[in-house]
């Protein structure tokens, strides 16, 4: 289970201290599995409740959680079907130059940081259509623009280039457009940049969950100095919930 380190600009006890968490979070999928042998509970949802908390609180502070990603299934699946050593930052604003800038996913693994677009909707079809634009069909229904992913890729890939320096012997930066449930048909024009859709995610999810190494010193490295460079927005806890057992 991939672990959900920034969401948004909420507050993140892995940004208090990521080595401590990141330990902790393991421990917590240890007991919720042995909690969970006998109940019919899904161990994955009790877990990935547990991610959204400690991505929108701590102790002293709290952000407003959007109810939207209780049933985001594609951070489900980000959070519950990939491994443990990797470390997720779902549409987070990181600095760039002192000016926050919105990005989208951000997978970072032992060995390669995934920038990931995602792309939406059960059997869609995506097609370029301008430079700026792409357009989607939906079974039955008129097509409609959307922006071209590769724009946020590059937008990505300029903002993490600077925090990837120290290790890029190490980390290699990947960029790929994901469309688990639809059709992506473009011309194969952007070579460093890997679109997976419908006919080839289940090959693309092999190669990373299939990654059995464990996290690596320069991976944490490079995730505590993202955090750091990460825009936080929240408010302080009433004292009656300061005082409440919020580890779990």
């Amino acid at each position: 289970m991939a672990q959900l380190v920034k969401l948004e600009d909420y507050v993140s006890r892995y940004e208090l201290n990521l080595y401590h968490y990141q330990s902790r979070f393991v421990a917590l999928k240890k007991r919720r599995a042995e909690e969970g042998k006998n109940q019919r509970t899904s161990i994955s949802r009790k877990i990935f409740t547990s991610q959204l908390k400690w991505a929108s609180s701590t102790v002293k502070e709290f952000s407003n959680l959007d109810p939207c990603y209780l049933n985001d299934e594609q951070l489900q699946f980000l959070t519950t079907k990939i491994p443990d050593s990797y470390f997720l930052f779902y549409k987070p604003a990181i600095l760039h130059k002192a000016a926050p800038v919105e990005l989208e996913v951000i997978l970072a693994g032992p060995g390669a940081i995934w920038c990931i677009v995602l792309l939406e909707g059960k059997d869609a079809i995506y097609q370029e259509d301008t430079k700026h634009f792409w357009k989607r069909t939906d079974d039955g229904q008129k097509s409609k623009k959307v922006v071209n992913p590769f724009i946020a890729l590059e937008r990505m890939d300029f903002v993490l280039k600077p925090y990837l320096e120290p290790f890029k012997d190490r980390l290699q930066l990947k960029k790929a457009v994901l469309c688990q449930n639809g059709y992506v048909d473009i011309p194969p024009k952007w070579s460093d940049v890997q679109v997976v859709d419908k006919r080839t995610f289940g090959s693309w999810y092999t190669r990373v969950a299939g990654d059995p190494s464990p996290p690596k010193s320069h991976q944490l490295k490079f995730i505590d100095a993202l955090l750091k460079a990460s825009v936080t927005n929240s408010l302080l806890q009433p004292e009656w919930e300061g005082n409440s057992r919020l580890e779990e």
